[in-house]
């Protein structure tokens, strides 16, 4: 495993030509996914700007209602931006254990592949597990350019970076590059990055190399 230092601050640093010329399909999956019209102005979801476990001086009811709106994602807002820029995009909303199969295999097909980390309350277990099919399934086929988004409204980064870490090491060894303070995994063709989730989402690119 190779560490490097990053400077990216925003959601991902995607030129828009490159997403024009090589990404032209996004999934998104979110169990909190909306359709609801939202009056706030959108935000970018952003890279982690220090990691590190926030003190839990434990939540009251309300406020897990309130963290629950802050993390949900306006789906329509999301397709919208996509369409904007000719990018078709997807959002897969699982609601029971079985969907999971469903988002497994459309994730092997589309070229960015984004996912909120907690999915039906399971600390990551989806995500890791869609990107071991992922990496897993490329093996086997003509290398592609792939992108992986994990991104999330909780505050404990470490353990999601340790966790991402821990699967690129059971299958790579330790053949990969690490950047941005351990929130972006990168070999050849795939890169998988960690982002924090603000609600209303705007997803953007502004450069990939």
């Amino acid at each position: 495993m190779t560490m490097e230092g990053g400077d990216s601050n925003d959601f991902i640093h995607l030129s828009e030509e490159v997403a024009k010329k090589f990404l032209h399909t996004i999934v998104v999956v979110d169990d909190e996914a909306t359709f609801e019209k939202k009056i706030t102005s959108p935000k970018v979801i952003r890279t982690p700007a220090r990691r590190g476990k926030d003190k839990d001086n434990g939540s009251s009811p309300e406020d897990d209602h309130k963290r629950g709106t802050q993390h949900s994602l306006n789906a329509k807002e999301v397709i919208d931006n996509f369409a904007s820029k000719g990018i078709v995009c997807s959002i897969l909303k699982p609601e029971i254990e079985s969907d999971s199969d469903l988002f497994k295999s459309v994730a092997k097909r589309t070229d960015v592949f984004i996912i909120d980390w907690e999915i039906n309350n399971d600390d990551g277990d989806t995500s890791v597990q869609i990107i071991d099919d992922i990496i897993k399934s490329d093996k086997t086929q003509e290398p592609r350019l792939r992108l992986l988004i994990i991104y999330t409204g909780e505050t404990d980064v470490d353990k999601i970076s340790s966790k991402i870490q821990t699967k690129l090491e059971e299958l790579f060894g330790d053949n990969f590059i690490v950047t941005d303070n351990e929130a972006t995994f990168t070999r050849g063709y795939l890169r998988i990055g960690i982002y924090l989730k603000n609600e209303p989402v705007h997803l953007q690119f502004s450069s990939y190399t």
